[in-house]
């Protein structure tokens, strides 16, 4: 992991500004306790001498839990958040999405928050959405895809344009997400073909012949007398 400090002491001594930070803790395998520790440190430690602009944290394993963690770190200052490739469902996003602050430090962007290639239900993501904007007015925005043309050199590109009024956060590429595991159509369609065509071949089971004594009636045998 590693932090760049971008700010420094004011000039001519004195007390320190926080120093403003970006803090780099993709792909190193994170899981949701570890990103407990992470805000543990940071509200006994950090918090006085740190602001936190960019978190990154994509390509971990970081599910609802880790989500809980990382809105802790929080703030108005916050500018970007990427945390594509983790584990994440909707009640992480909602959570994340809770911790966004409607009063940010004048001058920034919508918050930039990567959350593509999790496990998100889309279609479930409006009502998150809503969700939000109706209890607080949270705006969120999510850029459209569209073709990037022949002379772009990749197929896509996303319209960052805010809606009429600005938005609070941006969630850009949040379509593209993991699917959970599932039977593939081929092989379920070859399985029950092979189930068809098992039941009609099978020949019939006779049932099981029923044993009579010497008196002719059903049931089992009597032992022979001694």
């Amino acid at each position: 992991a590693t932090a760049f400090a971008a700010a420094a002491w004011p000039g001519g001594g004195g007390t320190p500004r926080p120093l403003r930070v970006s803090l780099q803790l993709e792909r190193q395998s994170l899981s949701d306790a570890e990103a407990a520790l992470l805000l543990a440190w940071f509200r006994e430690r950090a918090r006085p001498l740190l602001v936190l602009t960019k978190l990154w944290l994509f390509e971990n394993e970081l599910g609802d839990g880790g989500a809980e963690a990382v809105a802790g770190l929080f703030g108005p200052s916050l500018q970007e958040v990427h945390l594509s490739h983790n584990a994440m469902t909707n009640k992480g996003l909602a959570t994340l999405l809770r911790a966004v602050p409607t009063a940010r430090d004048a001058g920034l962007r919508p918050l930039w928050m990567r959350c593509e290639w999790n496990v998100l239900d889309l279609d479930g993501l409006e009502a998150v959405i809503a969700q939000e904007k109706a209890a607080r007015g949270l705006v969120v925005h999510v850029p459209k895809i569209t073709s990037a043309g022949t002379k772009a050199g990749h197929e896509l590109r996303l319209d960052r344009t805010p809606p009429r009024g600005g938005a609070h956060v941006q969630l850009p590429w949040v379509s593209l997400q993991k699917q959970p595991p599932r039977e593939s159509a081929v092989l379920r369609a070859t399985r029950e073909a092979y189930r068809q065509a098992y039941r009609g071949t099978m020949p019939a089971v006779p049932a099981p012949p029923v044993q009579r004594d010497a008196c002719g009636g059903g049931g089992d045998s009597a032992e022979p007398a001694a």
